[in-house]
């Protein structure tokens, strides 16, 4: 994927370009309408503070912005950051979200360079983009115009059904792999034709940066910690409950872990700023039945096949489904695929117990 192609001394210098050709007052006026390094503030917090009606506000402010407007034309600096963002936002499927354009394919840029670059994205180039909010997560749109919601759609829809299938969190590989077997490139290519005419990038490359773009636009679809991705409301995604969290650090570990452990994963990656103590870790573990212990405060996943109880009830479960008598060793070697326990104390419980016999060809039954 192509990263970060436009530097901070770029948006500097037309940062200066632009607020150059205001006085103070107005330069403090779009400061703060539009949050460059302040808050938001309302026209009328800012008409209070310059003895103005909230009107009067307005009439600045749409002075201001048709004076900037103006540089457009005779601005080398700005025309050239345009055709940027406008051939970028084409070579990824012709739509973007805000967060993921500014993080993406922007070296370095301080809070207050990031909102001057939405300020200039928002105001200086809605002529040559559709930009909308999101209703549900309020994020920034930018798409092409020649671009056709109802395209975009038929590659959401698709993604969605690949994950609702799967039920699982997905890594972008896996996504893509699922996306070729169905055949969707071939279905999308032609789709996408009228946005890639420009671009020397090979059309495989161009419609896994339009998949890519695709998850971060979509409104129900997320990231989890581990950098896979699913359905926004899955646990697996963003877990609220610590049996959830606990949950996905164990499918990620894919074994068995100690508790201690897992407490440890879960601060790691800071889920919520909620800091896990082990005791809270332990109880959960205890209480919830997809969990099974293995060992001395060891736990695994009920759903890799471990079963609980003692190592007793282990045994008798694998005598009961071999249809013959088995060594020690093959009953060891079966005990530990379900317990981490020592070979002692499987000979101990295997020796102990009136439910066990031992015959010329092993154990079995009674």
């Amino acid at each position: 994927m192509k990263k970060n192609i436009i530097d901070k001394k770029r948006i500097n210098e037309i940062e200066n370009d632009v607020f150059n050709i205001l006085s103070e007052q107005e330069i403090d006026i779009i400061k703060k309408r539009f949050g460059i390094g302040f808050n938001k503030e309302t026209l009328e917090e800012i008409g209070k503070k310059y003895g103005v009606t909230r009107e009067r506000v307005r009439q600045i402010e749409s002075v201001i912005i048709k004076k900037i407007d103006n540089i457009q034309k005779q601005n080398s600096k700005l025309s050239s950051l345009k055709e940027e963002i406008l051939v970028l936002i084409e070579e990824y499927g012709g739509i973007v979200e805000e967060n993921f354009l500014l993080d993406n394919f922007f070296i370095d840029l301080s809070n207050e360079e990031k909102d001057v670059t939405r300020f200039i994205l928002n105001k200086l180039f809605n002529d040559y983009l559709d930009i909308f909010k999101d209703k549900k997560t309020k994020s920034v749109i930018y798409k092409s115009k020649n671009l056709n919601l109802e395209d975009f759609g038929f590659i959401k829809k698709n993604i969605e059904e690949i994950m609702n299938n799967i039920k699982e969190p997905l890594s972008f590989d896996e996504i893509m792999e699922k996306l070729n077997l169905l055949g969707i490139f071939n279905k999308t290519e032609k789709i996408l034709t009228n946005l890639y005419k420009k671009s020397k990038t090979d059309n495989s490359k161009l419609f896994q940066n339009t998949i890519y773009s695709a998850l971060h636009v979509m409104n129900n679809t997320d990231l989890n910690i581990f950098k896979k991705w699913g359905m926004k409301n899955w646990k697996t995604i963003n877990p609220k409950r610590m049996s959830d969290k606990i949950y996905l650090v164990l499918s990620k570990e894919g074994k068995p872990t100690h508790f201690k452990k897992i407490t440890d994963i879960i601060n790691d990656y800071n889920f919520d700023k909620k800091k896990a103590r082990d005791v809270t870790v332990h109880n959960e573990l205890i209480m919830d039945s997809r969990y099974v212990l293995v060992g001395r405060g060891i736990y695994a996943l009920k759903e890799w096949g471990y079963k609980n109880g003692a190592v007793s009830d282990i045994i008798e479960d694998i005598l009961k489904k071999s249809k013959k008598a088995l060594s020690k060793k093959d009953i060891i070697e079966k005990v530990k695929e379900q317990r981490m326990v020592k070979d002692s104390t499987i000979y101990l419980a295997l020796t102990n117990n009136p439910k066990f016999k031992k015959v010329k060809e092993g154990y079995k039954l009674v």
